[in-house]
């Protein structure tokens, strides 16, 4: 890997983690469905489903980050995400929405195994192994950043209409798949993967695993 490909992947590592961040209906979701005419009651429920599909996923999707490739976990991820928001804006059902929720969880934990292993596979891929503590540092910089930006900027949307939060984090998430499928994947000694390939994503420091942000 040269250093321009380093850099180019890299980069496209912090735009991934910012767009991941963006979930502009962290601060909002229990207002979300309390409008929908969800009790706190079901509210809870569901918040419940949520951290029970975290925890079952968790070894799971790791598995499967191991098997299909990091690229691909954080991309199940994302279309998790987006697929999650989508049935949040559009079904009222309380048993679907418990499926969102489940989704929800999973946009969480496919990536939270694969992105510090993809970025410190890239570092190792250039010999920059001492580099991974800063850019780790940097990327978890970055999400407090974007989580900051989502929860301002969701304020403001909330005030429109809150299902403009969804239609967002829709938006957001497809962009991430978009940006990931130009990041390249190395094995697990450096060394590219298909000629150039794929990343692998783990959890960052600042991912905490909470309600369907």
């Amino acid at each position: 890997m040269t250093i321009g490909s380093f850099q180019r992947n890299l980069h496209l590592n912090y735009v991934y983690m910012f767009l991941l961040s963006l979930r502009f209906d962290a601060a909002f979701w229990v207002i979300f469905l309390r409008s929908r005419g969800f009790s706190f009651a079901a509210i809870g429920l569901l918040e419940t489903v949520f951290h029970l599909s975290s925890f079952i996923s968790e070894v799971p999707t790791g598995f499967l980050a191991d098997r299909l490739g990091r690229k691909a976990s954080l991309a199940f991820g994302s279309l998790a995400g987006a697929l999650s928001a989508a049935l949040m804006l559009l079904v009222r059902n309380e048993l679907v929405i418990a499926v969102a929720f489940c989704f929800s969880a999973l946009s969480y934990t496919f990536p939270s195994g694969a992105h510090d292993a993809l970025v410190y596979d890239t570092c190792l891929g250039h010999q920059k192994e001492r580099d991974f503590t800063r850019i780790a540092g940097n990327l978890n910089a970055i999400w407090l950043a974007g989580a900051s930006v989502a929860a301002l900027a969701g304020g403001w949307v909330a005030e429109l209409a809150l299902g403009w939060l969804y239609v967002l984090n829709i938006l957001m998430n497809l962009t991430a798949v978009i940006v990931i499928w130009f990041i390249q994947e190395a094995r697990e000694d450096g060394t590219p993967a298909d000629g150039g390939g794929e990343v692998r994503l783990a959890q960052k420091p600042g991912m905490v695993n909470g309600p369907p942000l």
